[in-house]
């Protein structure tokens, strides 16, 4: 049953996924939409808002492929994996936290942009930090971003913090 209910959410995720319709006028998602054009006014970052709620859509799908996997584990014909299941759950795990930190309905355009903007500084280090490769903005581009958006941008525990807003601990 407990495999069955995982494989039901990772399902549900990609119906979901095929089903994409623009939002209701009266949604927040809306809300942020009309908001966008003027936030990204503010700075060089276009589409902030956007952005950021592909993202929280991307990793919500890299959740569920993770809970998938994770079920997998268990109906596999062969011996299983000694460690492989706590690797797929703590990825599961993170994913879904920051799916729900960036996608959450209730905050204000201006919030889901400083946390979109968190999520983008915390990718740029951590591309720098592994030497990856990449034509994505570097973390100079985002602190100029920040920088023209009035935030201060510090980083507490080598994650990024703007204006006192943190990444959620996982």
């Amino acid at each position: 049953p407990t495999v069955d209910g995982l494989r039901a959410f990772a399902n549900a995720v990609d119906d979901l996924e095929q089903r994409s319709r623009p939002p209701a006028a009266e949604s927040r998602a809306m809300s942020d939409i009309a908001a966008e054009q003027a936030l990204s006014e503010r700075s060089d970052w276009n589409d902030p808002l956007s952005v950021t709620h592909g993202n929280g859509a991307l990793t919500l799908r890299a959740a569920a492929d993770y809970v998938r996997g994770f079920a997998q584990v268990f109906t596999g014909d062969e011996r299983m994996p000694m460690w492989t299941h706590l690797v797929l759950a703590r990825a599961a795990l993170e994913a879904s936290v920051i799916s729900a930190w960036l996608n959450e309905p209730g905050i204000e355009p201006l919030e889901r942009m400083e946390r979109g903007l968190i999520e983008q500084l915390y990718s740029s280090r951590e591309v720098k930090r592994l030497k990856l490769p990449g034509s994505m903005p570097k973390e100079d581009w985002w602190l100029k971003v920040a920088a023209d958006l009035g935030w201060t941008v510090t980083w507490p525990n080598r994650k990024p913090a703007v204006d006192g807003t943190q990444r959620p601990s996982i």
